[in-house]
């Protein structure tokens, strides 16, 4: 009946239909998912009675659409999650990034089912929106997902696994990504896997035994991948890390530039003595 009365409404009305639709959960999806429906009304009035009526302003249009995403994630409800995902296509980008919010506030079992599928896909867009999902839903359990998306073969997806990664791991989980990450020489993914690496030892414990295992690699890490680990060293400041950024110091290029660059960073008085060292 809500439905039927929205046909004929102003937007504004039919937005608040719409609010209260969601609130009726699963028996409300179909005609929920009628006000998210892209088609035309004049091509569905002879089959959806239910259908809102056109709006002259498109942004209206849009708004009440946007209100029928809102709702179908509201009613938490599997065959609402189908309809959402698949307006994860739509042409509108506004509607897909309402989708995309939608999905990541549903609970159903059935969306952390549907975010791994994406993330394991063929499709680099899907795999991409996986991992922002995997994020927004805090889902640890796609850690082995999300950390072989790190070696990807699309250079977005690798470095938004890594961002994804800084957000969920745990400490327990540093030897896994440092396996991902033994290959590694492009700047660009070494720097998001500096930003994990940071993000994780913001949130731990024991930073401390982090750096450990970052020291520990050191020695068989190539000159890159030593710089990173220093830059990570320095923003991390734990005490345990000076005596291999001081090591560091003896060498050439880009791993004493990162050396020098982690005591400037560093956040204690501590290393003033090896400042004035190095000015001279």
């Amino acid at each position: 009946i809500l439905a039927a009365c929205a046909a004929h409404q102003r937007a504004d009305n039919q937005i608040l239909i719409i609010q209260a639709l969601g609130r009726r959960g699963a028996e409300a999806v179909p005609a929920l998912a009628d006000f998210a429906d892209p088609t035309p009304v004049a091509a569905t009035a002879g089959r959806r009675g239910n259908r809102a009526r056109a709006e002259s302003n498109p942004q209206s249009a849009l708004a009440v659409r946007i209100a029928a995403i809102h709702a179908l994630a509201e009613t938490d409800q599997q065959p609402a999650l189908t309809i959402l995902v698949g307006l994860l296509d739509d042409g509108e980008e506004t509607i897909r990034r309402a989708a995309l919010d939608g999905i990541a506030a549903m609970s159903c079992k059935e969306a952390d089912a549907t975010v791994l599928a994406m993330l394991k896909s063929t499709n680099t867009s899907d795999r991409l929106m996986g991992l922002e999902l995997a994020g927004s839903r805090r889902m640890t359990g796609s850690l082995g997902a999300v950390v072989s998306a790190a070696s990807d073969a699309d250079a977005g997806v690798r470095r938004a696994a890594l961002k994804r990664w800084g957000e969920l791991a745990s400490p327990s989980d540093v030897a896994d990504l440092l396996l991902v990450l033994r290959p590694v020489t492009d700047a660009a993914d070494l720097a998001a896997a500096e930003g994990a690496l940071i993000e994780l030892c913001g949130r731990a414990a024991k930073p401390e035994e982090i750096c450990d295992e970052l020291i520990g690699i050191m020695s068989q890490a190539q000159p890159g991948q030593r710089a990173s680990i220093l830059s990570v060293l320095g923003s991390v400041g734990t005490a345990n890390s000076l005596p291999a950024i001081r090591a560091a110091l003896s060498e050439s290029g880009e791993v004493r530039a990162a050396a020098v660059k982690a005591l400037c960073d560093w956040p204690e008085a501590t290393v003033l003595a090896d400042l004035l060292t190095l000015a001279k």
